[in-house]
């Protein structure tokens, strides 16, 4: 798997879309991820760009943490 697109069919947006795409770097990956965001009120157009900024931070900061405890209790890393 080398890309994640996601669009929201319902919710609190006129429009959410977005893609996540992996590509290896050396022993590592690199991981680039864009959104598109259309807000569907004037509240949420003042607000929202800081409070999915910190929603999208918080979700792959907790995709780093389940990864890494995945690879540290994987039966090959003894």
């Amino acid at each position: 798997m080398k890309r994640i697109q996601a669009r929201q069919l319902t919710g609190n947006a006129r429009s959410f879309v977005n893609e996540l795409e992996l590509a290896p770097a050396g022993e590592n990956t690199l991981a680039h991820y864009h959104a598109e965001v259309t807000p569907d009120s004037s509240l949420a157009l003042t607000f929202g760009s800081s409070f999915i900024k910190h929603e999208v931070e918080e979700q792959f900061t907790a995709m780093v943490v389940e990864m890494n405890r995945r690879k540290l209790s994987a039966p090959n890393n003894s």
